[in-house]
């Protein structure tokens, strides 16, 4: 039988996976960065700055989610996400979105394996953990 602590971790578990995947404004950054004025050059250096920041900080997220609560790591990954669309919204600048993309690669980073350990935390303490699946590469 599924006891009630079960279904609230999972109900939230599949809410908090939803509202992270469902992000239909990133189907608007074209448009955001054009009517922004920023080139296309601009636009690739806005995404390199992401991606790198994201390699930088994958392995101390790592060392932080293990030394902390690896809760409090995907907090501050989602504040990260919401600081940089408040910042965005007002302040529409390269400079500022360099700032935006080095907050985006951190946020991922933050999350990246901190999430599936949680989980898998979380499953153990319920005494589920052969539920639990690897994630897939890629």
């Amino acid at each position: 039988m599924f006891s009630k602590l079960k279904f609230d971790f999972f109900t939230k578990l599949y809410l908090q996976q939803f509202f992270y995947s469902f992000i239909p404004l990133l189907a608007f950054d074209a448009l955001f960065y054009a009517d922004s004025g920023m080139s296309p050059s601009a636009v690739g250096i806005i995404v390199i700055v992401a991606i790198v920041t994201n390699i930088v900080f994958e392995i101390p997220s790592g060392v932080l989610a293990d030394k902390y609560s690896r809760k409090s790591v995907i907090i501050v990954s989602n504040l990260c996400s919401i600081a940089l669309w408040i910042i965005w919204f007002f302040i529409k600048d390269f400079i500022v979105f360099i700032f935006g993309a080095v907050l985006t690669g951190l946020a991922i980073s933050l999350r990246s394996g901190t999430y599936d350990a949680f989980i898998y935390d979380e499953l153990k303490a319920l005494q589920m953990e052969q539920n639990y699946l690897e994630p897939s590469p890629g």
